[in-house]
């Protein structure tokens, strides 16, 4: 909201009284706050509750030196107002992704959903619903004319694209929970495919349909750079996701398209439960990060919003750490 502050001078009536009559009148177009009188400034303005039903006439009766002034109040536009945003990833409401769109919804954006097979199809859909996603779209990221004729529907039906968020990764059970000299041939492909190079997949068919530029952003973390116990063959994964975020952005910045990671602190999501012992890591982190607790999702959120944002017009080819400054992190010392 844009607030414009007129001096209305101590003494004088407003002109209109209709705009005093009460706080919740105070909040449309034109309103009255309160605030301190300062001799180069303007100070905060009053909103507590007084228990008068005209906080004009308790403080012209108890606090005469406050003046008074009239506010014009305007909308400012939402961030993402007026671009569209797709979305790998949304399987439940306590994912990342789930998260993102969320904040995207919430900024103005158009969101587009996808899906991984039938058997998925009802659950995002019922997500969706809650998101307020406009379009459902199947795409199995390790079927080729699957990501094809994602690009291709959305084509047919004049989509421009400004935002593509890659919330994907997967890796088998059994090799999160064994040591990493002993993963399979089979389950490091499954890994590298699922998690890395499906954003290549992607971006090739997506980025012509943002015309007008955009993001493109996906999720990584700390284990792609540093060894975490039981993170095994999805380190490795999001190394070279990490080092794909840098090519794409490199090639793709001619066509004004930035490429970005969010490397997030550990969350307690589903998908986190597949790492063995992962209770430990949330306690470990949550004492020995700088803020000294844990990431929430609706900062990861917050930060995928300023990379899809004008806001974040700047930058391309970064890794953004949102983890409470964990990453920063070396020997903890005894204490």
């Amino acid at each position: 909201m844009r607030i414009s502050v007129i001096p209305n001078p101590v003494g004088r009536e407003t002109s209109n009284l209709a705009e005093r009559k009460s706080p919740a009148q105070w909040t449309e177009s034109k309103a009255l706050m309160i605030c301190r009188a300062g001799p180069e400034r303007y100070g905060s303005f009053f909103s507590g509750a007084t228990g008068w039903r005209d906080w004009e006439t308790y403080f012209r009766k108890c606090r005469p030196e406050i003046c008074f002034f009239r506010v014009k109040c305007s909308a400012v536009p939402k961030l993402l107002d007026g671009k569209t945003a797709i979305v790998l990833g949304v399987w439940n409401k306590w994912s990342i992704a789930y998260a993102i769109a969320h904040a995207f919804v919430r900024e103005g954006a158009t969101l587009l959903l996808t899906y991984q097979n039938d058997r998925a199809k009802p659950t995002v859909e019922e997500l969706g619903q809650e998101l307020g996603a406009i379009k459902y779209f199947p795409c199995d990221v390790q079927q080729q004319p699957d990501i094809d004729g994602l690009a291709a529907a959305l084509q047919s039906e004049g989509r421009k694209l400004d935002i593509v968020v890659h919330s994907l990764a997967f890796a088998n059970h059994e090799d999160l929970n064994q040591p990493f000299v002993n993963t399979s041939r089979a389950g490091f492909h499954l890994a590298m495919d699922v998690s890395a190079y499906s954003l290549v997949a992607v971006a090739r068919a997506l980025q012509p349909l943002m015309t007008a530029g955009g993001a493109i952003m996906t999720l990584t973390y700390l284990g792609s750079t540093r060894v975490v116990t039981n993170y095994n063959i999805m380190g490795i994964a999001k190394a070279a996701l990490e080092a794909e975020v840098k090519y794409l952005a490199s090639e793709l910045g001619a066509n004004k398209i930035r490429v970005n990671a969010i490397s997030a602190g550990p969350i307690k999501t589903i998908s986190a439960r597949g790492i063995k012992d992962f209770s430990k890591v949330l306690d470990f982190v949550s004492q020995h990060a700088p803020l000294r607790r844990n990431t929430d999702p609706a900062e990861v959120a917050d930060a995928a919003v300023f990379l899809a944002s004008d806001l974040g017009r700047g930058v391309t080819g970064n890794i953004l750490f949102v983890d409470a400054g964990f990453h920063i992190m070396g020997l903890d010392p005894p204490k």
